[in-house]
């Protein structure tokens, strides 16, 4: 019976014969002895199935029942390994997308830097050359109202001395040019030497990913060939464990009071309850592709009648048989609770592994955000130009990121034509008061000179102080500014003036005092976001971008209960003189300058990783002085 099934359960399993012809032309000499040792196995079967007797038909449907069974077990097993098989190839798949996307964020980082360094040297280079220009402007209006009074030969070496320093400008000017070609030259050869870098180590993972699918096929073979040895143990063991009834010749039936019915030993119930076969072919880990199957052969329980000495015979035969299968099959109980171990820590392992895909997940969609955010807020590509660093493909981030450029070249645009008309007016004023006779011309310079400064209180720029994780350390350069008394000074008098307002500035700074300006605002959004905290580094580091001084801390965020948004605030320190109010005032101003362009909207919404539309309501600003 056992033999049948067994001879039936090789033919009926396509899938395993399947596996069997894609491994065949892998190796062909294995293949041939894998035929010679079937085709033995099948003659021999075929010999003890001829020398046994026929079967009845409730054995038939017990084993038929038996073999749907483990098919059914079969089917679940294989869909089982395939379900793994392509959670496998998505963990695969999802660490390599996570690959792309830090060396995206490596690369993003690193080009942000740049041009972070590039912005501000291109400021301070603007300070500087604006500098010399007011320098320049103040020593011509000087030049040209003493014009009349001084001879030629003053005016010569005047000239003489603009001229040397125009060339000097001019000379300053090539070799900075010269500087930035060569530093651009050094960085793009670095970034393409990093670029080698990472393709090599790139073909190495491959590399070895490739070396581990090998060691993992044939690990695969060694474990078939294991369980091939392991079914023919078992089958042998079957065959020789069943042995065939003794024919008993029949008695007189005994009359039913003379002996009472007895109940079943207990020894004998024991030895029919541990009559299982436990048929552990494989079991299936990350490691290894491996199979598990579970076949209960217990047979039940029938009643027997007739002769109690034959009960009593039967029952003794069985013990008999049950003792010689425990003796032959505990070592293949042992193994079978061994794999059975596997099997469980198996099943954690794909527990760990799903809740690490989610949380994966969940980082990807964070970075992608951040990468989007970062993309929108780079300055270096032109409008409509694709980025060739980031895989978005969406038309709206495109149009936003034109938009803002267009705002800053607006913005450019505006500065430029106000320096423009500036010095204009300035070249103006002075023509006006050196050649034409007006009473305006014995009235003293202080008047017309710092007219403008005695309206505002005069104090230095406070300096942007380092903001983690976006560094901006940009120096703001103080204006030096000179009066003199009378119109009839010279260019000695104006250089004893010029250190006069320095000494006057130096002592002007030991008077300034620190000031922190607290902001608290509420950010709603649209119920489609799925945003409960702010990243606050994020936005730290986008307020220090937009502001023009003061230094961003404690920024802080709470969620809020009545709708779907957030309660945010955050602190600016910066250098306050006596006039408190008009420090104050000029703060608001600056962040209702913010709040009508958009720039606070942007700073937030890449705080809160969304690209859908964000309002801020409910400002409040209070201010306390710093010891």
């Amino acid at each position: 019976m056992l033999d049948k099934q067994n001879g039936d359960d090789r033919t009926e399993h396509p899938q395993q014969q399947q596996q069997q012809q894609q491994q065949q032309p892998q190796q062909p000499q294995q293949q041939s002895q894998s035929q010679q040792q079937s085709q033995a196995r099948h003659s021999q079967l075929q010999e003890r199935k001829a020398k046994q007797p026929a079967t009845t038909n409730a054995e038939q449907n017990l084993i038929n029942l038996e073999k749907e069974k483990l098919e059914q077990e079969k089917m679940q097993i294989e869909q089982d390994k395939l379900e793994t098989a392509k959670q496998r190839l998505l963990i695969e798949h999802e660490k390599e997308q996570l690959k792309l996307i830090l060396q995206q964020r490596q690369e993003l980082e690193e080009l942000r830097l740049d041009q972070k360094k590039k912005k501000k040297e291109g400021e301070e280079k603007h300070v500087f050359h604006l500098n010399i220009l007011h320098s320049f402007l103040y020593v011509i209006t000087v030049c040209v109202c003493a014009a009349r009074k001084k001879e030629q030969q003053n005016l010569a070496v005047e000239r003489k001395k603009l001229t040397v320093e125009r060339e000097n400008l001019q000379r300053l000017s090539k070799e900075l040019t010269q500087k930035q070609t060569t530093s651009l030259q050094e960085e793009m050869k670095k970034w393409e030497e990093q670029k080698k870098k990472e393709k090599e180590e790139v073909d190495r993972e491959i590399t070895r990913i490739t070396e581990l699918r090998n060691q993992l096929a044939n690990e695969r073979m060694e474990i078939e060939k294991q369980r091939k040895l392991f079914q023919e143990d078992i089958e042998r063991k079957k065959n020789e464990l069943q042995v065939p009834e003794p024919e008993l010749e029949p008695e007189p039936e005994p009359e039913p009071e003379q002996e009472p019915e007895r109940e079943p030993e207990p020894e004998q119930e024991q030895a029919e309850e541990e009559n299982e076969c436990y048929l552990c072919l494989n079991v299936y880990t990350f490691d290894s592709s491996l199979f598990f199957f579970f076949v209960n052969n217990k047979k039940k329980k029938k009643k027997i009648g007739g002769n109690p000495n034959e009960r009593n015979s039967k029952s003794n035969e069985n013990a008999e048989a049950d003792s010689k299968n425990k003796k032959g099959q505990g070592d293949g109980d042992d193994d079978h609770k061994k794999r059975l171990k596997a099997l469980a820590k198996a099943k954690k392992r794909l527990a760990e592994d799903t809740k690490q895909i989610e949380l994966l997940r969940v980082k990807l969609k964070r970075d992608r955000a951040r990468s989007m955010s970062m993309a929108m807020m780079m300055p270096s590509r032109k409008a409509g130009q694709p980025n060739p660093n980031i895989n978005a493909n969406s038309a709206a981030i495109d149009n936003d990121e034109s938009a803002s450029e267009k705002k800053q070249e607006k913005r450019f645009s505006r500065t430029v034509t106000f320096i423009c008309l500036y010095m204009y007016m300035c070249v103006c004023v002075c023509f006006f008061f050196s050649f034409a006779d007006n009473p305006y011309s014995q009235i003293s310079w202080d008047y017309f000179v710092g007219w403008s400064l005695q309206k505002v209180p005069s104090r230095p720029l406070p300096t942007l102080a380092s903001v983690q994780p976006l560094p901006n350390k940009a120096s703001a350069i103080p204006i030096a500014t000179a009066s003199t008394t009378t119109a009839a000074t010279t260019t000695a008098t104006a250089a004893t003036t010029t250190t006069a307002t320095a000494t006057a500035a130096a002592s002007n700074k030991n008077k300034i005092q620190k000031c922190a300006i607290h902001f608290s605002c509420d950010v709603l959004w649209s119920e489609d976001i799925d945003a409960t905290q702010i990243d606050d580094d994020e936005l730290s580091g986008q307020l220090a971008q937009v502001l023009s001084k003061g230094q961003v801390r404690n920024v802080k965020s709470e969620a809020l209960q009545d709708e779907n948004g957030m309660r945010l605030a955050f602190d600016i320190y910066a250098g306050m003189d006596s006039d408190e109010e008009a420090f104050v005032q000029e703060y608001l101003s600056q962040f209702e300058d913010m709040l009508s362009d958009g720039s606070l909207v942007e700073c937030v919404r890449s705080g809160v990783n969304a690209n859908d539309d964000v309002a801020i309501k409910n400002w409040k600003a209070t201010h306390s002085k710093l010891a």
